[in-house]
């Protein structure tokens, strides 16, 4: 797939969208190289920032059960977080560029949240977390908004880990760490700046 580099502060794509594959093509190259996608392109970035915020989110979230039994489900929650959120940054990552834009960014912020939120309520039925209906509402809405910025993030080229032996798209973490407060405040007022430029 070919990057699109994005300008932080002004959002402009570098590439033309006439040479970014279709979701359907992305998709499909997924399921025909799925070593190549989700393992050798495993996102540690996504899963290493998810793991700690959807940790510490379970552990406030269950300690009205106990602290032993919070401490378990942050225990579940973290192992879980690390592999399953670099398998769904590395979907978001492969499919970020893909278009129709609308559809991509659906997929984004809808399917794969409720993909994974159904993988994780058995996960945590299966261990036995307390307060596993509170727990999944809370979950799911930061997985919307999760998934949702870093499909906006990717976008503008940030919190990529690149194309197995195709590094060159790839910043260093610190780096994607300093702009992390310049792209939350450009998803937050995303909305309020395309209704302004109608």
């Amino acid at each position: 797939m070919a990057p699109v580099t994005h300008d932080l502060e002004q959002n402009v794509p570098v590439m033309d969208t006439d040479q970014a594959p279709t979701l359907a093509t992305a998709l499909f190259d997924l399921v025909c190289h799925p070593f190549a996608g989700l393992v050798e392109g495993f996102n540690w970035k996504t899963a290493a920032i998810s793991a700690i915020l959807r940790a510490i989110m379970f552990f406030f979230t269950n300690l009205r059960s106990g602290q032993q039994l919070a401490l378990r489900a942050t225990l579940v929650e973290a192992t879980y977080a690390i592999c399953a959120m670099g398998v769904f940054g590395s979907i978001t990552e492969r499919i970020r560029n893909a278009r129709p834009a609308w559809l991509t960014g659906l997929t984004a912020w809808l399917f794969l949240p409720c993909l994974m939120l159904t993988i994780q309520y058995n996960v945590h039925r299966f261990f036995g977390t307390p307060q596993l209906r509170a727990s999944m509402i809370a979950s799911f809405c930061f997985l919307a908004l999760g998934t949702g910025f870093n499909w906006f993030a990717m976008r503008r080229g940030a919190m990529l880990v690149g194309k197995p032996g195709a590094r060159s798209e790839r910043r260093s973490f610190a780096a994607d760490l300093r702009a992390l407060p310049a792209l939350i405040w450009a998803f937050i007022t995303a909305p309020a700046r395309a209704l302004l430029n109608r």
